[in-house]
């Protein structure tokens, strides 16, 4: 199951990069840890939908994607989590990688949900009318 999400993170991420795909934005936020979420919908009325997650609580940070198939089915879900570790206190390099992947889709979906440029040319503008 994991291989397969791994995959479709891999997928999601190329398509989002190339811009093929739209991602909404949700934040929740609460004393101890904020969360932010990114959601997009594949097909047309299928139900087929993605939803990716970070909540960060110190420096532990925690990335998790859900599928879901259709709304009355139930979620599939991995979690990534930025410390990984093998009990022998050595790096767990494919955990790395997986965290790396789940973070730059995540990282691709909240860009997606806004223009990067449009909004930093807005902010040179307000910098510039202050002098």
């Amino acid at each position: 199951m994991t291989e397969r999400m791994d995959k479709f993170a891999e997928e999601l991420l190329q398509k989002t990069l190339a811009k093929k795909l739209k991602w909404t934005s949700g934040t929740n936020l609460r004393a101890d840890v904020a969360i932010e979420s990114y959601l997009t919908q594949l097909g047309d009325g299928d139900g087929v939908t993605f939803l990716i997650s970070r909540s960060q609580s110190g420096e532990n940070i925690r990335v998790s994607m859900m599928l879901q198939m259709h709304p009355q089915s139930s979620p599939v879900r991995v979690e990534v989590r930025n410390w990984p570790l093998r009990h022998d206190g050595s790096t767990d390099e494919e955990a790395v990688r997986r965290f790396r992947l789940y973070s730059d889709l995540f990282d691709a979906a909240r860009e997606s949900t806004f223009d990067v440029d449009d909004e930093f040319g807005k902010v040179e503008e307000l910098l510039r009318k202050i002098g």
